[in-house]
């Protein structure tokens, strides 16, 4: 796998903060989206760096909550699909790297009301 240059990682950073402020969709992949598939790759990165944590739904569907500097905490819009019975769907997976957090700041899918809670 090629190494992802910083300066693409940084990018793919802020339009995932600016996304998280505004409550607004995980920016996609194209076609469904704008994001090549380089910087598809860098949201996987910047998962494991620690930088952001990447929630996987069914339906095409990512939940990206930032994870350092001075917008931790906020999350992109969660996911619209009702999962059985009705309640918030759990992910199918998980990307995120460093150590899990404690379990008083884990956010289960749902209680996203946590999010707001968490204070760098």
């Amino acid at each position: 796998m090629s190494k992802i240059p910083q300066e693409v990682l940084d990018r793919v950073f802020t339009l995932l903060v600016g996304a998280a402020c505004r409550g607004e969709r995980c920016p996609q992949q194209f076609p469904h989206g704008t994001l090549t598939n380089q910087e598809n790759i860098a949201v996987r990165e910047l998962a494991r760096a620690g930088r952001v944590r990447v929630e996987l739904y069914a339906l095409n569907w990512r939940v990206v909550v930032i994870c350092e500097g001075e917008h931790a905490g906020k999350h992109t819009a969660l996911s619209p699909h009702k999962g059985s019975r009705g309640a918030r769907p759990k992910p199918y997976r998980t990307i995120q790297g460093g150590d899990p957090p404690p379990p008083s700041q884990r956010r289960q899918p749902w209680s996203p009301k946590l999010y707001a809670e968490q204070k760098p």
